[in-house]
């Protein structure tokens, strides 16, 4: 027995009985008032202590514990939960699909199949004195080959389809 926690109090506020029944009689107003009813002399200072052999008591050593410090400082229970600065209303976006809820790694789509564009290229020297070397076989990416003259025509076409659009409004 003793103080009743507050689990304790809902469950005998729920079955209509007073808390204060079930709380240990030495947390009474009448023990506390028996218990210090008389004097306690004080003493006069550290010379007037009662003078033993054994000997003096230290703390305790100090003893670091495993692993890295605690960040944060210890919270209080009604303390509240976690950090105090947190990105909320968030939610995250996959970078495959553009859906909510996942992530790239996490998504159910598959895996988009590897580009097989990969030629070998025989490395040229360029210079006379690496003419000596033999030459190497390197791997060369083959992606899209822009040229000058698609963009010229690219950037042409793209003129005359907003001139006849504004001719048009």
């Amino acid at each position: 027995m003793g103080i009743p926690c507050r689990h304790a109090v809902a469950a005998i506020t729920k079955a209509v009985e007073d808390p204060v029944n079930y709380v240990h009689s030495y947390y009474n107003k009448q023990t506390y008032m028996r218990c210090y009813d008389h004097g306690i002399s004080p003493i006069n200072g550290k010379n007037m202590w009662p003078k033993t052999n054994d000997p003096d008591i230290l703390p305790p050593q100090y003893k670091r514990g495993p692993g890295r410090p605690k960040k944060l400082r210890r919270r209080e229970p009604d303390d509240g939960n976690g950090p105090r600065w947190r990105r909320s209303y968030t939610t995250h976006r996959c970078n495959k699909c553009f859906a909510y809820g996942h992530n790239s790694r996490t998504c159910k789509l598959p895996k988009p199949k590897e580009c097989a564009t990969t030629t070998t290229v025989d490395v040229v020297p360029t210079q006379a004195s690496q003419t000596i070397a033999p030459k190497k076989k390197g791997m060369l990416k083959v992606g899209f080959v822009f040229d000058f003259s698609i963009f010229v025509a690219l950037f042409l076409l793209c003129m005359f389809f907003f001139m006849d659009l504004v001719a048009g409004l």
